[in-house]
C-alpha cells in the first residue's frame, strides 16, 4: 500500500494561490543576510537596498516603544500628582463605598443626634480694680487667691475650673430645673453623687468661657452654656455668671475683713510695746528721782548755759529798776518827806514780793516740763502736775496785781494831798507816786527772779554729773519710744485707710443670658459638606491604599521596575464593541464573519483602531522581513489571541504578506476571530492539513492574511508533536511571508509556549491591565528566560485611555482628524 503524502509535506505554493508571490506587495528590494539565534545566518527578503544593521535594528527595537505614545514632559511634582491621581482612579469603587460609608454614618449621625442650644452671659470686670484690692487687701502672710491679681485670663480660668462655681452652679440648677429639662442633663443611674457629676459635666462639657480684652480699663468674660434644652442653656450661663460675681464680691468682702484683722492686730501689738516702753521710762524716772532728764549729759549743760544767761538778764533788769526807784525816791523825798515814810512802811510791799519769788519759781518748772514735752504747750491735760502749775500760776499773777493796786492806793493815800483839788502840782506827784510804786514792784520782782535762778542754776550744776551717767539708757529708751511711736502711727493709719475704704462694683453682670430660639447644633448643611469632605478623604485613601496593595498591572510604570521593555499599550476595546455593535458578536467581511472585536477590521475609522495599526506599523519597522512574532500571556484570558489577530490583520492591511498561525492546541480562538475555514487546519499527529484544505487567504480586504490552525484531538499528548510541527511550518512559511503571527498558549499553562519561544525572532507577553498579577507575569517572564527563549518585551494590553492624560490626548487627536464626535 502506497502511501498517501499528499498532505504529508507542508503545501507549497501552487498555481491556485499564485496571486501571493514570494516576494513583497512593493517587490523585492534587496536582501541582507543576518546572523540567527542558532548561529547560522539566513537570507531575508524584502529588506531596503542599504539595510540595516543589526546594531541598528535591535536600537531601534529598544526604542520604538516608547516613541509609540510620545509623552509631554513633566516636571517631578506633576509627575507625582498624576501618579497619585491614578493610583485613587484605579481603587475608585473602594474609595467610593468607604466615601458612601462616611456620608451614611454622617446621615445616620443627624438622624440620632438630638438639637443644642446655645446660650451666654456676658460679665465686666474692673481688672485695674481687682490689681489694686490685691495690692491694698494682701498681707504678708495670705495672697489674693480669690481675685487671681487682676489678670483677665486669670479670672477666665477661675470661672472655667474653679470648682466652687461649678458645686454651687450645679446644686443650683438642680433644685430650680423641671423635669423635662432634669432629662436633658446627663446623670447616669448609679452615679453616688449626682451634684459632683452635674459639676464635672458643667466644667467638662456645658460651659466655655472666652476672655475678651479691651482697651479700656473693664474687660469682658463671655460664658457660653449648651445644653439640650434652651431654657436650660440660658439657665446655666446665667447661673455661673450670676455665681462668679458672688465669688469674686464675698472673696473681697473676706479678704478686707482679714486684712483690717491684720491691721487690727498690727495697731494693738504696736500699742503694747508702746506701753512697755512708756512703762520703763516711768520706772527710770522714778529710780532717778528726777523729771527733768532730756537728753544724755549735753542736756543739762545747756540748761546751766541757759539759766546763766536768764541770771545776767534779771540782774541787769534788778540792777536798773533798783536805779531808777532810788532816783524816783529821791525826787519824792524832796517834794514830801512824810509821804515817803507812810509808803516805806506799807505792809503790801513785802507781800508783793512774795508773790513775785512763787511766781519766778512757777515759770521755771513749767518751763521745764514744756521743754521735756513740747507738745504739752498744745495740751497740758495729760499732766496733773502742770495743769496745777499753770492754775497756781494764775492765781499768784491775779494776786500780784491785785497787791499792786493795793500798793498805789496806800501810797496816795499816805501823800496828804487832797485829791479833789485837781492843780497840776498834785497831778504830777500823783503820777511820781504811781512811778514809784510800778518800780518797786518791778525790782521785788526782779529780785525774786534772781534768786530762783540762782536757786535753779545751783541745782543744775550740782545734778549735771548724775546727768551724764544716766543719758545713755535714757537716750536708748527714747530712741525704742519714737521706733514704736512711727510704728504706731503707721498701724493706725493702714488702719483707718482699711476703715474707710470702699472697694466699690469689680464684677459686674453685663448681659444676662436669654433664652435662644433656634438651635445651634448640629448644623445639617455643615455636616453633610463636612461628611462629604471627609468621605472624600476617607474614599481617596483607601483608593490609594487600595492600589499600592493592588500588585496587578495597570499601565507600564508598573512593568517598567521590573527591567522590562513596554513594547505596546494597547486600548481596551470592549466599550468600543459595546457603543458600536450593541451585542453583536461577529461582523460580515468578503462573506466570511469576523469577530467584532478585531476592531482594524470592524471599526477601522476609530482611536482604538488607529492605535492598533500604529503598534503594527512600528512592530514592522523594527523588525526583518521574514521575522516570527510570538504572542502569549502568563495567564488565561489576557487577550493574546485577540492581540494576535489585530496585529496580523493590521500588518496585512498595511500591505505586508501575513501568516497568523494559531498554535494553540488547547484552545483554538483565531478561525472565531479572524473567520478562517476548517480548510485551515493542520492536524499535528498527521503533519498535514485535510483533504481540500491548506493555506488560505482571508480575501477581501484582507488578501493579504493567510491562516494556519494547529489541531490536535490530543493536545496533551501530542503537545511536543506540535512544537515539531510548527517548526516546520515556520522554517518552510517564513520565507514565504513578510512576518509570521504566531498565537501560543500561557506560559504559566502549559509547557508548549516554552518549548516553541526559541523558534520566534521576537516573543511578547501580553498583560491586561487590571487583571494580569506582576507576581505572575515576572514568574512567566523567568520561566521562559530559563527555557532559552528570554521576552522580548511586554505588551499591556486593555488599557484604559481615560487613565493617561497622553493617551487621551491622544484619543482626542485622531478623533478630530477623523471626524468622529464625542470623548473616549
Amino acid at each position: 500500500m502506497t502511501e498517501d503524502r499528499r498532505h504529508t509535506e507542508p503545501v507549497r505554493w501552487t498555481a491556485e494561490r499564485s496571486a501571493v508571490a514570494p516576494e513583497s506587495p512593493t517587490g523585492s528590494r534587496g536582501a541582507l543576510v543576518l546572523p540567527a539565534d542558532d548561529g547560522s545566518t539566513r537570507l531575508m527578503q524584502g529588506v531596503e537596498p542599504a539595510g540595516l544593521r543589526a546594531a541598528q535594528l535591535a536600537a531601534a527595537r529598544a526604542s520604538w516603544a516608547e516613541s509609540l505614545y510620545p509623552q509631554e514632559p513633566r516636571i517631578e511634582p506633576r509627575a507625582r500628582v498624576s501618579r497619585l491621581a491614578t493610583l485613587i482612579r484605579r481603587g475608585r469603587v473602594a474609595g467610593a463605598l468607604a466615601a458612601i460609608g462616611v456620608w451614611a454614618a454622617v446621615a445616620a449621625w443627624l438622624a440620632f443626634v438630638p438639637p443644642s442650644y446655645e446660650s451666654s452671659a456676658t460679665l465686666l470686670v474692673d481688672t485695674r480694680r481687682l490689681a489694686e484690692i490685691s495690692s491694698r487687701y494682701g498681707s504678708d502672710t495670705e495672697a489674693l487667691g480669690a481675685f487671681g491679681g487682676g489678670k483677665l485670663a486669670n479670672q477666665a480660668e477661675i470661672v472655667r475650673i474653679a470648682p466652687v462655681i461649678a458645686d454651687t452652679t450645679a446644686t443650683r440648677l438642680l433644685a430650680s430645673v423641671t423635669a423635662a429639662e432634669r432629662g436633658f442633663i446627663p446623670v447616669p443611674a448609679e452615679t453616688p453623687s449626682v451634684t459632683e457629676f452635674v459639676a464635672l459635666w458643667l466644667k467638662k462639657s456645658a460651659v466655655e468661657v472666652v476672655a475678651k480684652a479691651s482697651d479700656d480699663e473693664a474687660d469682658m468674660i463671655e460664658i457660653h452654656a449648651e445644653a439640650g434644652s434652651a431654657e436650660l442653656a440660658a439657665r446655666i450661663a446665667d447661673t455661673y455668671a450670676r455665681t462668679y460675681v458672688e465669688l469674686i464680691a464675698r472673696g473681697v468682702r473676706d479678704q478686707r475683713e482679714r486684712a483690717l484683722a491684720f491691721h487690727q492686730d498690727r495697731v494693738t501689738e504696736v500699742e503694747g510695746e508702746l506701753a512697755g516702753i512708756d512703762e520703763r521710762l516711768s520706772d527710770f524716772y522714778r529710780d532717778a528721782g528726777t523729771l527733768a532728764v532730756s537728753t544724755e549729759a549735753e542736756v543739762a549743760g545747756r540748761h546751766v548755759s541757759e539759766l546763766r544767761s536768764v541770771l545776767d538778764e534779771a540782774q541787769i533788769a534788778w540792777s536798773t529798776h533798783s536805779a531808777t526807784l532810788e532816783g524816783l525816791e529821791a525826787e519824792l523825798a524832796q517834794l514830801n518827806p512824810d509821804a515817803l515814810s507812810a509808803r516805806v512802811a506799807s505792809s503790801a510791799d513785802a507781800e508783793i514780793r512774795s508773790t513775785q519769788t512763787y511766781i519766778a519759781d512757777l515759770e521755771l518748772r513749767i518751763g521745764a516740763y514744756y521743754t521735756r514735752t513740747p507738745s504739752l504747750r498744745e495740751d497740758p491735760s495729760p499732766s496733773p502736775d502742770l495743769v496745777h502749775y499753770l492754775n497756781e500760776l494764775s492765781t499768784s499773777r491775779a494776786r500780784l496785781d491785785e497787791l499792786s493796786r493795793q500798793l498805789v492806793s496806800d501810797v496816795m493815800t499816805t501823800g496828804g494831798i487832797d485829791l479833789s483839788q485837781e492843780t497840776g502840782g498834785r497831778s504830777y506827784l500823783l503820777q511820781l507816786r504811781q512811778r514809784i510804786a510800778g518800780e518797786r514792784v518791778a525790782l521785788a520782782a526782779a529780785e525774786a527772779k534772781r534768786d530762783a535762778v540762782r536757786r535753779r542754776l545751783g541745782a543744775f550744776e550740782s545734778s549735771r554729773q548724775r546727768y551724764s551717767q544716766q543719758a545713755i539708757p535714757f537716750a536708748q529708751l527714747q530712741r525704742d519710744r519714737q521706733v514704736a511711736e512711727q510704728r504706731y502711727v503707721s498701724a493706725l493709719q493702714g488702719l483707718t485707710a482699711l476703715q474707710l475704704d470702699d472697694p466699690g462694683e469689680t464684677v459686674r453682670l453685663l448681659a444676662h443670658a436669654e433664652v435662644p430660639r433656634e438651635p445651634a447644633g448640629p448644623e445639617p448643611l455643615f455636616l453633610v459638606l463636612f461628611g462629604a469632605f471627609v468621605g472624600l478623604l476617607v474614599g481617596g485613601g483607601v483608593a490609594y491604599g487600595r492600589s499600592r496593595l493592588d500588585d496587578r498591572i495597570y499601565g507600564p510604570e508598573e512593568v517598567e521596575p521590573e527591567g522590562l521593555a513596554v513594547d505596546g499599550v494597547l486600548p481596551d476595546v470592549t466599550p468600543l464593541v459595546r457603543r458600536t455593535f450593541r451585542g453583536a458578536t461577529h461582523a460580515q467581511l468578503a462573506g466570511r464573519p469576523v469577530d467584532v472585536h478585531v476592531v482594524t477590521v470592524t471599526s477601522a475609522h476609530t482611536p482604538e483602531a488607529a492605535l492598533l495599526r500604529k503598534f503594527a506599523t512600528r512592530l514592522a519597522a523594527t523588525s526583518a522581513r521574514g521575522s516570527v512574532f510570538l504572542f502569549t500571556s502568563a495567564e488565561a484570558g489576557a487577550g493574546k489571541s485577540l492581540t494576535a489577530a489585530s496585529t496580523a490583520t493590521a500588518l496585512a492591511l498595511a500591505g505586508f504578506r501575513t501568516l497568523l498561525v494559531d498554535a494553540d492546541t488547547y484552545r483554538t480562538a483565531q478561525r472565531g476571530l479572524v473567520g478562517f475555514s476548517d480548510g485551515s487546519l493542520f492536524d499535528v499527529e498527521a503533519g498535514a492539513f485535510p483533504t481540500g484544505g491548506g493555506l488560505e487567504s482571508r480575501g477581501g480586504a484582507l488578501r493579504l492574511l493567510y491562516g494556519i490552525t494547529l489541531y490536535s484531538t490530543r493536545p496533551v499528548a501530542t503537545e511536543h508533536l506540535a512544537v515539531h510541527q510548527l517548526g516546520r511550518l515556520i522554517a518552510f512559511y517564513r520565507s514565504h511571508f513578510d512576518y509570521l503571527v504566531v498565537d501560543t498558549p500561557p506560559v504559566m499553562a502549559t509547557a508548549f509556549t516554552l518549548a516553541a519561544g526559541s523558534l520566534a525572532d521576537r516573543r511578547f507577553l501580553v498583560a491586561a491591565s487590571g487583571s494580569t498579577r506582576l507576581g505572575l507575569l515576572r514568574q512567566a517572564r523567568g520561566e521562559m528566560a530559563a527555557a532559552g527563549a528570554p521576552v522580548s518585551g511586554v505588551i499591556v494590553n486593555r488599557f484604559d485611555a481615560g487613565s493617561s492624560p497622553a493617551y487621551r490626548s491622544t484619543y482626542q487627536e485622531i478623533r478630530g482628524y477623523y471626524g468622529i464626535p464625542g470623548a473616549p
